[in-house]
């Protein structure tokens, strides 16, 4: 017997043991991942600390560079006093006709919110449908910085959009703050602005 496989039967708990061993590792190792991790409806998800750990970047000179070859002016904000300025990307926006231009910069609020200001010189429409909210709601307009904001929301997520004729401004964020909005909208307001022929 020794020379063959056991039969199941003479099976002793040593054997159950070192057969179950494998599948215990496997579970506590799943379980400290999820006790690590954490949800967060500010759109961070991951360790606790993970918003610590992001990293702060110059949007400045992106958005510099930006205006050198966008056909349309750029602001530089500031972000807010202890806000942090956490990315930067640039893309296009689909449009009925040839694609539009983008710069977004992405800034942590001291709550832990994030908020995005997106420039472009896609119309409105256009803007609306590349941040999802072309069905959202109409829920009026704000007047800040001498900038009139239209204000559009679909459930949590909400749009603050400026058109000042060459160029929009959005403002987006998930279950984002009004103060919040506001601060973004005065500082995008008193920005100072690059042209296209870098004046």
């Amino acid at each position: 017997m020794s020379a063959e496989k056991k039969h199941r039967l003479l099976h002793d708990q040593r054997d159950m043991l070192l057969s179950l061993a494998p599948l215990v590792l496997v579970c506590l190792l799943i379980a400290g991942l999820a006790g690590k991790c954490s949800f967060s409806p500010t759109g961070f998800a991951g360790p606790a600390n993970a918003v610590s750990e992001i990293k702060d970047v110059d949007a400045r000179h992106s958005l510099e560079e930006a205006a050198r070859f966008f056909p349309f002016p750029v602001r530089t904000p500031a972000a807010p006093d202890t806000w942090r300025t956490i990315a930067v990307d640039r893309g296009e926006i689909k449009t009925s006709n040839l694609p539009s231009e983008q710069i977004s910069v992405n800034y942590l609020s001291p709550a832990g919110r994030a908020y995005r200001v997106t420039q472009t010189d896609a119309t409105v429409p256009a803007l609306l449908s590349w941040v999802a909210l072309s069905d959202g709601e109409d829920k009026g307009a704000q007047d800040i910085g001498g900038a009139r904001w239209t204000v559009t929301a679909q459930g949590p997520n909400s749009a603050w959009i400026w058109d000042d004729g060459r160029s929009r401004v959005a403002l987006t964020a998930t279950n984002g703050d009004e103060t919040a909005f506001r601060l973004l909208a005065a500082a995008v307001a008193a920005a100072p602005v690059t042209r296209p022929d870098g004046k």
